[in-house]
């Protein structure tokens, strides 16, 4: 039997169906293509920021970056106890990290994959060149999320269970806006819904919800609810689409119902799930998007 096995997607043998790859979502645990997929990706990209990390350039000031890195992935991640002046080889450090993503569970995973998105967005240095295109280490992760069947994305270096490309892309225009309490609405709704030991359903549609009513406060030029920015706006000329505006009314009313989720903490006299908080997050990521675009029409 061979020692290497071929796996390769889109390859003959997956597309004449004879040894198929994986297309079910992973959330909760993680196959061996992707765990493989993901520990490449992750030497690549620290190769790509420290090309210097194998060798030991003592009065290189790269080379005490490197080695801080290492060290303080020991520290932080692995909780070893670590000699500051002693020159840790990259193959031993990285080799930790191997047994991680070949035998952790899929949490582990993702908590070395935020670790190294954070440490390295702090560096700030040029993006990573990658078959023809650059790319953010966090881009290049959630590459082969996308790759893998992965349910989910980084979003500001932290993973997010999000499983729709366009709903991940909605909700990163969102949380890139310009204004800072809109920002910490939706920061605080992903928290609530991906919060793995204690997702907080009712919590994060609220805080989605409120988003959209900051983003009305910041037009308006006052605090106001969704349905009374909507009436100014048409009175300042804004025209917004009637069957639009008349959903989101209707959404905006489901969550603020005698049962609904700012009284009881309940929708509909039921406790909030996963599907109903992740879709008020991407509607409402949504709707702050078109409001953005409405303000900037506003006389």
């Amino acid at each position: 039997m061979a020692k290497y096995t071929v796996a390769l997607r889109d390859g003959f043998s997956d597309r004449n169906k004879i040894k198929e790859e994986n297309t079910t979502i992973q959330t909760t645990e993680f196959d061996n293509r992707t765990r493989v997929a993901l520990m490449n990706m992750t030497d690549y990209i620290i190769q790509a920021y420290f090309p210097d990390m194998r060798f030991a350039h003592v009065s290189s000031l790269n080379h005490q970056l490197e080695q801080n890195f290492m060290r303080n992935l020991l520290a932080d991640v692995y909780s070893v106890v670590v000699d500051w002046s002693h020159f840790y080889h990259y193959d031993k450090v990285i080799g930790i990290v191997k047994d991680t993503f070949a035998l952790e569970n899929y949490d582990a995973i993702l908590t070395v994959i935020e670790y190294f998105a954070k440490q390295i967005m702090t560096l700030k240095k040029k993006n990573i060149y990658y078959k023809g295109k650059n790319y953010t280490a966090e881009s290049l992760y959630n590459l082969v999320f996308e790759q893998e069947y992965v349910g989910y994305r980084l979003i500001n270096c932290e993973a997010h269970l999000i499983t729709d490309e366009n709903e991940i892309q909605s909700i990163q225009e969102a949380v890139a806006s310009k204004h800072t309490e809109v920002q910490q609405h939706i920061n605080k709704a992903l928290g609530f819904l991906s919060d793995r030991q204690a997702p907080d359903y009712a919590n994060s549609i609220k805080e989605s919800i409120s988003a959209v009513e900051r983003m009305c406060s910041i037009i308006v030029g006052k605090s106001t609810t969704l349905g009374a920015a909507l009436n100014i706006l048409q009175k300042k000329g804004i025209s917004i689409h009637s069957q639009l505006a008349a959903a989101f009314e209707k959404l905006y009313a489901y969550t603020n119902g005698a049962s609904g989720i700012r009284h009881a903490g309940e929708l509909d006299g039921n406790d909030a799930t996963f599907e109903e908080a992740k879709y008020m997050l991407v509607s409402c990521c949504a709707f702050v998007n078109y409001l953005t675009g409405v303000m900037a029409k506003c006389p």
